[in-house]
This record gives structure tokens, C-alpha cells and sequence, in this order.
């Protein structure tokens, strides 16, 4: 379970959270909605603990999200692809970092995805640069995925 108690955070004279509290249960798909400004992607950056709150707790599965970045799969919302590999070298090279990267869950999304992967990511549209951050991030055995998209 994902966990915000009394969670604040201020970027200068900018509060983005103010005193939140919300539980994310494991196996069950949550959604965050809310105008801009109105702190999704700085819960969603806690949780992968890329942000750390100025007050209050998040915790993942009772532990620091720092402590368990390794169950939890990132999507960021920028690019972060580099133009020169092609999807394939994009996803041996996503692969070394993860010890839960699942060849065979990679093999099958890319098909359904409707990707190749001798696919040069400079080259690809940009709806095909989505789908292949996706493929790479779902392609994990994480328990828990963090999609940030704005």
C-alpha cells in the first residue's frame, strides 16, 4: 500500500500539497485528476521518491519510497529516450537496471503495441515514442506502476 499522512510540500511560496492524506491499496488501478497546479506530479514524483515531502509521511508498503524504488515502475512525463537506439537496444539497456524486467512480458507488449525493435527511436511519430516509454515501463514485474503523463 501506498500511503500519504499529513503529507506538505512547498516549491518557494508555491504549496503544492497542503496536509494530504490518501492510501493507494496494491492491486487496484488509482487515478489522480485535478486542475494544474494541483499536486498530482509532485505525489506521483514522491512516490517513485524522486521528491520528499517538507512535512507528514509517504510511505510504500511502510518503508521510505527511497527504500523501495525498486518495486515501483516510473513513467516520467518527459522524454527520456535516446533518439540514436533503436527499441530494441532501448530495452536491453532499460533491462540492466531492473532485476524484475520480464523478457518474455516485453516481447509480448511490443506486439501488441504494434512496435518493431529494430525501430530507431529519433525516428518513430510521436505517438510510437509513447508506446515505447510505456513498453519499457510496464515491461517490469514491479508491483506497483507510477504513470505520470500531464
Amino acid at each position: 500500500m501506498i500511503e500519504f499522512k499529513n503529507v506538505s510540500k512547498r516549491f518557494g511560496t508555491t504549496v503544492a500539497l497542503d496536509q494530504v492524506n490518501f492510501k493507494f491499496e496494491q492491486g487496484k488501478i488509482t487515478g489522480l485528476f485535478g486542475p494544474n497546479g494541483a499536486g498530482k506530479s509532485t505525489s506521483i514524483k514522491m512516490i517513485a521518491g524522486l521528491n520528499r515531502a517538507d512535512s507528514g509521511e509517504v510511505t510504500v508498503d511502510g518503508k521510505a519510497p527511497r527504500i523501495s524504488r525498486a518495486n515501483i515502475a516510473y513513467l516520467p512525463e518527459i522524454d527520456h529516450l535516446y533518439p540514436w537506439m533503436t527499441i530494441k537496444q532501448a530495452a536491453r539497456f532499460t533491462s540492466t537496471f531492473y532485476a524484475d524486467w520480464d523478457e518474455a512480458k516485453y516481447n509480448e507488449l511490443l506486439n501488441f503495441l504494434n512496435l518493431h525493435p529494430k525501430m530507431k527511436i529519433g525516428k518513430i511519430s510521436k505517438g510510437q515514442r509513447a508506446k515505447t516509454k510505456l513498453l519499457l515501463t510496464v515491461s517490469r514485474r514491479a508491483p506497483y506502476m507510477n504513470l505520470c503523463q500531464g
